[in-house]
């Protein structure tokens, strides 16, 4: 593995650390080119590169920290002149109340009433609602029903949502035709 190398000049702070160049010239006026792969072949060492280019050897640090509470900060760089190294340390801070926030995931779509067929309407109305057969035929005879039955008749499907159902399930409700109520049969409606 390849070394981090970070190029440094006379004055390191006011000219701070930079990655180590793809071709550099070196103070006797040779020029190198990939200098990360002739290092990683062996034809360089860290040594020559220190000595050729002012490149000094760097060791990046990472600090463990919980994604959901914390975040990591900025590298903070240490460069000992002595030793010719640099030591770059990243840090951790506690996350604001705004990022904690703002990372957390969307709430779930809410769930979207399935469309029924005419039979597992009925059969709904029936379990929820309390309906018996009995009742069943009495309301479909009951001719304040009549546009109803019509309108299920000429319906492909039922919709939940849709001004006619809950309107029809308040009538047979409100008739005595629905004993557990419209609430118990909105309520048992299957979602997806």
């Amino acid at each position: 593995m390849t070394p981090n190398l970070f190029c440094l000049v006379a004055d390191a702070a006011a000219h701070p650390p930079a990655p180590l160049p793809e071709v550099a010239t070196a103070h006797d006026g040779r020029r190198f080119s990939s200098l990360a792969d002739q290092l990683a072949a062996g034809h360089l060492t860290v040594a020559d590169l220190a000595d050729l280019f002012d490149l000094w050897p760097a060791t990046l640090d990472e600090v463990a920290f919980d994604p959901e509470t914390e975040a990591a900060t900025d590298f903070v760089m240490t460069l000992d002149s002595v030793a010719r190294t640099v030591a770059a340390v990243r840090g951790k801070r506690p996350l604001t109340p705004e990022e904690i926030e703002a990372r957390k995931p969307p709430p779930p779509p809410p769930p979207v009433p399935t469309v029924l067929g005419k039979v597992e309407f009925i059969t709904l109305v029936q379990m929820a609602g309390g309906m018996t057969d009995e009742m069943l035929v009495d309301a479909h005879a009951n001719p304040l029903f009549a546009a109803f039955w019509i309108k299920l008749q000429m319906a492909s499907v039922v919709q939940r949502d849709y001004p006619t159902t809950p309107a029809a399930l308040d009538a047979l409700a409100f008739a005595g035709y629905l004993p557990n109520g419209k609430a118990a049969v909105l309520a048992a409606w299957p979602t997806t």
